[in-house]
């Protein structure tokens, strides 16, 4: 069974958190509006596609002969929703094979939770129950843990002090600094917004640079640098340093921000890895002596 998005990630992307139950075709009365609320929020919507949705487990494999298939009698569900063209759909719809489910439905039976997932890719959604999620209650929990690290994430996005914005979002690219550790949903959404601040982002990368901790890893970080490019050359002492510490960042990526920030005066720098047994660090390190040295050209 593939992966699916998980109730984090959900609760960050969605428009709408749901709490419902399903009437006739698409038609559905909402019992409570988790996320998405405002005053005049509606009783009754309709989901596009709800009436499709299969509620058949192991729908899949029993046509191949594989498994028993069961069906779920209840109308019951929370769904993670997004509003387009005037319309709500829940998140991560595929139709296939004349099956029919999405990440953002789940179903409720007997406090259990079962969610759509593929059984092999490319697929169709099969039906199982959740092992991620034991209960109603379990997913309850998950969501309103969710909703918490998206208004924490809001908050760090939209400070009004760019250098305080750069330090809330320098610290998601760290597991051990990360506000929502344990979990990583907004730790490789940090990219586009700290390259977006330019130099301002500088100072906050580098002092993430120091935090690092067994287990950490500083990709995230010199990734960012390299998007800066000659705006985080102050940063290039430390990218040297990472050099002789692959533990702590990928030296393919550290070549990489050296090739965009540095100066041919780093080039003794990278030799090295000229002769570094893996062939895409060979090439890099290739790549960034022939940039730096046209750089002084």
């Amino acid at each position: 069974m593939f992966p699916h998005w998980d109730v984090y990630w959900m609760c960050a992307d969605a428009d709408a958190v749901v709490v419902g139950e399903q009437l006739d075709g698409d038609k559905v009365t909402v019992k409570k509006w988790i996320k998405g609320a405002d005053s005049d929020a509606p009783a009754t919507i309709f989901i596009a596609g709800i009436s499709k949705h299969s509620k058949s487990i192991n729908a899949f494999w029993s046509r191949l002969g594989k498994q028993k298939a069961t069906t779920l009698s209840t109308r019951h569900f929370v769904a993670f929703l997004v509003h387009e063209d005037g319309t709500w759909k829940s998140m991560a719809t595929i139709e296939e094979s004349d099956l029919c489910g999405s990440c953002g439905m789940i179903w409720i039976q007997d406090g259990r939770c079962y969610r759509y997932a593929q059984a092999m890719n490319p697929g169709p959604y099969d039906l199982y129950e959740a092992t991620d999620l034991k209960s109603e209650a379990d997913l309850m929990r998950a969501i309103e843990v969710g909703l918490r690290d998206a208004d924490v994430w809001s908050k760090a996005l939209n400070a009004d002090d760019l250098a305080l914005r750069a330090q809330m979002l320098s610290a998601y690219a760290l597991a051990s600094t990360s506000p929502e550790n344990p979990r990583d949903t907004y730790r490789y959404r940090t990219r586009e917004p700290l390259r977006n601040l330019g130099a301002v982002a500088v100072p906050a990368l580098r002092s993430q640079i120091s935090k690092w901790q067994e287990g950490d890893s500083l990709d995230e970080v010199v990734l960012i640098l390299y998007d800066l490019g000659p705006v985080a050359q102050s940063a290039v002492p430390d990218l040297v340093t990472l050099l002789r510490q692959p533990e702590r960042a990928n030296p393919y990526y550290v070549i990489s921000a050296l090739r965009t920030t540095g100066t041919s005066s780093k080039i003794p720098d990278i030799k090295p890895f000229l002769k570094d047994p893996n062939e895409q660090v060979r090439r890099e390190a290739t790549d960034a002596i022939k940039a730096l040295a046209e750089k002084e050209g």
